[in-house]
């Protein structure tokens, strides 16, 4: 049923060491890793409500029927801010090769295995050990954030069996040597700590288990776990129109998922205005306490300085939070809700859901349609890395960009001052923001494979482009003119070659600003102006591994496409360059002798040549196999982690609002590849590559060193004591530091 939200409270921070955490973890656990992949089918779409009279309670009324629940939506609050559910083990275990995995990597499933075993007595990875305990493996499951104020969530699943499930759960608290206690509230039975040490609990109702945690502990708080036993279906999230609307036409699908944004804005607000609430200036008080102790004149001056700038501060943070409160208020103003249904196919997940806005949405005034769809990705050359457009309203993406500068303590106006005085010459609100038409493009691509022996060359094979749809091409070209009379485009110097202005790019590329029909520039492709006036296809149709990105990016109807690709952006950041290590001395005396650049001033000997000649072959072959080792290394953990492919969606407009398409493009043969490449990948980093001629060519390098050193100690005993006496100078170890052409390690390094 619909309750009463209470005023707001301080600030929530979810901690679950605030509760019984070992209790919670049968079902937490069962939730969560049934969560983690896409379950079967469900039976049914979106509940249809049931005009019945409730009491205030939700209680039903009238003939006293209470209504049987077979969707966990109908045990959920109407203000439920996100809920999302999989359905079965099974399903989960097909579409992730469960008996595949299990029988490549053995020792990784018997560990999870004996873990989950020994805390909860279940083993959730094997679909065949729910029954025992309860639980119905082809069933729905999965979690709701019911209130982030609050600190409530809840996991969820279907039962088999609930004599049984209530059996295990009070095995599982023995063995901790906890307690439950089990209540009957309205038609549901709740099982919850018999200590009250914290609040929540199991909640059964039919053929389906809930169960609630809740973080907030203060008075006047609702029981949430009460307030789920004791709902009608009829007043529930299911009966709610948000929730139907964003629902309401998808297809039955392996996941689903329902958010309200509006209400999680709601919520986040409330707790933004409990914490101004509270008096923060620090100064205030201490001075309050001075002059009441009689505090000297200087101390009494310095707190009332002091204060006066807190005023300020405050005073400050007021209109940036003001600011900042508005633009997240306009973006989720309209907008019911949000529906998303995932169907698990041999390419991956792919992705159809539904945006629904009110009529006055500012959504609707802020994205446009691009009827013919994006141009760029069809002239493009590579791999797509990043690709980010659509077409929005200028006037209306202004509002926005204002709203997000203020709430920094900045402006468009100061900024665009700044930019004419500074860098561009021009005025980007005033000379260049008439011009645009509001479509526009980021691309970031891969225009050649890596080489993995070589990627300190790796940005040689990024391209950038960012493309601007304009209104007046000849005014373009006037300010492209103008910028370079001023001599840099945001800070760098141009040149002008062929029609384009080039600038570039300290560790990158050479980048061209350019006009090519209705689009302004900015690029790496030398090329893509040509093609684009042309029409003439570059060849990221052909580049693109797997195809499906491609095909959504150039989707037409769109009022925007995303496509980013996980696997080598996960890549760029988990790989690095493997560190080895040359031999350097302190320049410091030892034992009162001289110092190494005194020493290093002295005559060489012919023997001290030969031995420095052989020392930086060897540090060559050092080199040489540090790049060997990182590209082994690194080609290693790319295989695993571009496996995870490339996601890509578009929105359209329609009349509801938008509608979302698109989906999760995997490079490998299915869910259960991208898994056996991830853990492939584990195991290899366990293990550590093979470094052995790495190993071999430093320590070579590092015997060559120590004989190195210790000949031109004896070039310099020679020079100052004619070789004769003992030297005060002791040769030691050569002390080690990072090769200045080695970068970080990359994990084994």
């Amino acid at each position: 049923m619909a309750v009463a939200v209470p005023p707001p409270r301080a600030s929530f921070c979810y901690n679950p060491a605030m509760l019984s955490a070992r209790v919670r973890r049968f079902a937490v656990a069962t939730s969560l890793a049934c969560s983690l992949g896409l379950g079967c089918k469900p039976n049914e779409g979106p509940v249809e409500p049931v005009a019945e009279p409730v009491s205030a309670a939700g209680v039903v009324v009238g003939d006293g029927e209470v209504v049987r629940v077979s969707h966990p939506a109908q045990m959920l609050p109407r203000d439920t801010q996100f809920v999302a559910w999989v359905a079965g083990a099974d399903r989960l275990a097909e579409v992730f090769d469960r008996d595949g995995l299990a029988a490549k990597f053995p020792s990784e499933f018997e560990a999870a295995r004996a873990e989950m075993v020994g805390e909860i007595g279940v083993d959730l990875l094997d679909p065949g050990a729910y029954a025992a305990a309860g639980i119905d493996s082809k069933g729905r499951m999965g979690a709701a954030l019911i209130s982030t104020r609050d600190g409530v969530v809840a996991f969820f699943f279907t039962l088999a069996d609930a004599g049984k499930f209530k059996a295990r759960l009070r095995e599982v608290a023995a063995h901790h040597k906890e307690e439950l206690a089990e209540r009957q509230v309205g038609p549901s039975t709740v099982l919850s700590d018999a200590r009250g040490q914290w609040r929540g609990g199991f909640v059964l109702r039919d053929d389906l288990a809930m169960f609630v945690t809740q973080a907030n502990p203060d008075e006047g708080v609702r029981d949430y776990a009460e307030a789920v036993a004791n709902i009608d279906p009829r007043q529930s999230l299911a009966a709610s129109v948000e929730y139907r609307k964003a629902l309401g036409g998808l297809r039955d699908s392996d996941a689903m998922a329902f958010f309200n944004p509006a209400l999680l804005v709601a919520d986040e607000l409330a707790q933004e205005d409990a914490r101004d609430s509270v008096d923060n200036n620090w100064a205030e008080t201490a001075l309050t306490e001075a002059k009441a102790r009689d505090a000297s004149a200087d101390e009494i001056a310095e707190l009332e300085r002091q204060r006066d700038e807190m005023r300020v501060w405050d005073e400050q943070r007021v209109v940036r939070a003001a600011a900042g409160r508005e633009l997240v208020e306009k973006l989720v103003d309209g907008i019911e809700g949000v529906g998303v249904a995932l169907s698990v196919k041999r390419t991956g997940p792919v992705l159809d859901g539904q945006i629904v806005l009110r009529e006055g949405a500012f959504l609707r005034q802020l994205i446009g349609v691009v009827p013919e769809g994006m141009s760029l990705p069809k002239a493009l050359n590579g791999e797509p890395l990043l690709m980010w457009g659509g077409r929005v309203d200028v006037d209306a993406a202004l509002e926005l960009v204002e709203l997000l500068a203020r709430s920094e303590g900045a402006s468009i106006h100061d900024a665009s001052i700044q930019a004419e005085k500074a860098m561009l010459g021009i005025n980007p609100t005033t000379d260049l923001q008439p011009l645009l038409t509001g479509e526009a493009m980021l691309a970031v691509t891969l225009e050649a494979p890596v080489d993995y022996a070589h990627l300190d060359e790796l940005a040689k094979q990024i391209g950038f482009t960012l493309q601007l749809k304009i209104k007046d091409p000849a005014k373009v070209e006037a300010l492209l003119a103008k910028i370079d009379k001023s001599a840099t485009l945001a800070g760098f110097a141009l040149s002008k070659k062929n029609g384009a202005y080039e600038f570039s790019v300290p560790r990158f590329r050479t980048m061209r600003a350019v006009v090519a029909g209705d689009s302004l520039l900015v690029t790496t492709d030398a090329g893509l102006a040509g093609r684009l006036a042309t029409g003439v296809e570059g060849s990221m149709r052909r580049d693109t591994h797997p195809a499906g990105p491609y095909h959504v990016l150039t989707l037409p109807n769109v009022g925007g496409v995303w496509s980013t690709n996980l696997g080598y952006i996960a890549g760029f950041f988990v790989t690095g360059f493997a560190s080895s290590s040359m031999a350097v001395f302190h320049d410091s005396a030892v034992d009162g002798g001289p110092s190494w650049s005194e020493v290093e001033k002295s005559r060489m000997s012919r023997a001290a040549k030969q031995k420095k000649k052989a020392l930086d072959a060897a540090e060559s072959n050092v080199e040489k196999a540090v790049a060997a080792f990182t590209g082994a290394q690194t080609k290693m953990m790319a295989d695993g982690v571009l496996a995870l492919g490339t996601t890509a969606f578009v929105v359209q407009p329609n009349t509801r609002g938008f509608s979302l398409a698109g989906g999760q493009f995997i490079g490998a043969d299915s869910l259960g590849g991208v898994v056996d490449a991830m853990l492939t990948m584990i195991a290899h980093e366990a293990s550590g590559t093979d470094r052995g001629a790495l190993t071999s060519a430093e320590n070579e390098r590092d015997q060559l060193s120590r004989d190195y050193r210790a000949l031109r100690i004896k070039d310099w005993e020679r020079a100052n004591k004619g070789g004769r006496g003992k030297s005060k100078v002791k040769t030691g170890k050569p002390v080690k530091r990072k090769s200045a052409k080695s970068a970080k390690s990359a994990g084994n390094g």
